[in-house]
């Protein structure tokens, strides 16, 4: 179990950083919200392309083995970042754009390889648990990396590609250390079969559907928050490290109360809560003027994603078979994560005409009630599964 958390927390650290440089880092170079969204929309597409691999291999191999293959790829690229940031100065943003690249569809890789190695760790009873601790890990790394990420940018790209690179070999090292999971399916079905089950199953549809209007929010809020920092408030981009940080501050207490909130209330009642106050905050930040209240709305946006992504994780573990888990996984993963490419062309198209604010308040008057909407639907389709939201 340490050497799995472990692991877990290293490759959300990397990722968790990788996303918070790049965007900063293609802002600061052209000053342009419209390429912020082309980095974000780069950024995302191999992620999406490799997801479907990645429920494949997660079906056939057990985690361990896509883990090194993983990590052995990463820090071999990583490796090669760093020497060509030192051979050509000139092209270190090149360099750093490309790591992320790889990175980005090897995260995805080992994300959906962890989500399965998981279910053999715990009983049905205590996942709830496991995936509070999950989110609490990832909420540590999302308030660890725009640290270093601040830092990291101050320093230079030689110094982020390096860190990056440590990083990916000590999750090399972590993977070789953890014991083999067992393989539960000989002949995995395809990614388009998850996709055609979550589009059958009610219940995974409509949380699938809430998440993707999330994470709509989530990626139009991270992408253009350096452009609104700046424009809207008058503040230094780099500020935001100060933001990220504070707030999954909040999502870390916000977590240690989830699993007692959900004994207590039910799962269904902690994962509707979460995403209706997600809406709301959203849609406050049109209304806020002063810096001060950005940052307690993205705090309290950030910590109701938080326990939404504890939800989502237990809901997924209960309700997909194991045997079907790393493709149903991944073409959860996938649908969920076409929001953020898509968020990325919306900010490409708009944001040399549209005040980022302006797309955020249409953006979160759109969300709100069609997030109601699968809500209210989701109720009506969990009476028939009280099993999985217990």
């Amino acid at each position: 179990m340490l050497f799995y958390l472990a692991l877990r927390g290293v490759g959300w650290l990397a990722n968790q950083t990788l996303q918070f440089v790049v965007p900063l880092m293609i802002y600061r170079m052209t000053g342009s919200l419209m390429w912020s969204g082309v980095a974000l929309f780069v950024e995302w597409t191999p992620r999406l392309v490799a997801l479907p691999l990645a429920g494949y291999l997660a079906d056939r191999f057990e985690s361990r083995r896509i883990h090194i293959l993983s990590d052995v790829v990463r820090t071999a690229v990583g490796a090669g970042a760093v020497a060509a940031v030192a051979l050509m100065p000139g092209n270190a943003g090149v360099a750093l754009v490309v790591l992320a690249l790889v990175a980005g569809a090897g995260f995805e890789l080992t994300f959906v390889a962890g989500e399965k190695a998981g279910l053999s760790l715990v009983s049905a009873k205590e996942m709830p648990r496991l995936q509070t601790m999950l989110s609490a890990i990832e909420q540590s790394c999302i308030l660890i990396a725009p640290v270093l990420g601040g830092v990291l940018l101050l320093v230079g790209t030689t110094a982020t590609v390096t860190v990056l690179t440590v990083l990916f070999g000590t999750s090399l090292l972590l993977a070789r250390n953890m014991k083999p999971a067992a393989v539960v399916a000989a002949k995995p079905p395809p990614v388009m079969a998850g996709v055609r089950q979550v589009i059958a199953n009610t219940l995974l549809r409509d949380v699938v559907a809430i998440t993707m209007v999330i994470n709509l929010m989530l990626a139009l809020l991270l992408a253009a928050a350096p452009a609104l920092v700046r424009h809207h408030y008058g503040v230094d981009e780099g500020r935001l490290a100060l933001v990220y940080t504070g707030a999954a501050l909040v999502a870390l207490l916000v977590l240690a109360l989830l699993t007692r909130f959900i004994r207590r209330f039910g799962l269904l009642i902690a994962g509707a809560a979460s995403a209706l106050i997600q809406c709301l905050a959203f849609l406050a930040i049109g209304a806020s003027n002063e810096f001060v209240a950005f940052v307690a709305i993205v705090m309290v946006f950030m910590a109701a994603d938080a326990a939404f992504s504890a939800f989502i994780r237990t809901v997924r573990a209960r309700a997909v078979p194991a045997a079907e888990f790393g493709s149903t996984a991944a073409a959860i993963s996938l649908l969920n994560c076409v929001s953020m490419p898509l968020a990325g062309g919306l900010l490409a198209v708009t944001g040399a005409s549209v005040d980022p604010v302006h797309l955020l308040t249409i953006t979160g008057g759109l969300a709100l009630p069609v997030v109601v909407g699968l809500l209210i639907h989701l109720r009506a389709a969990t009476r028939t599964r009280t099993e999985v939201m217990a």
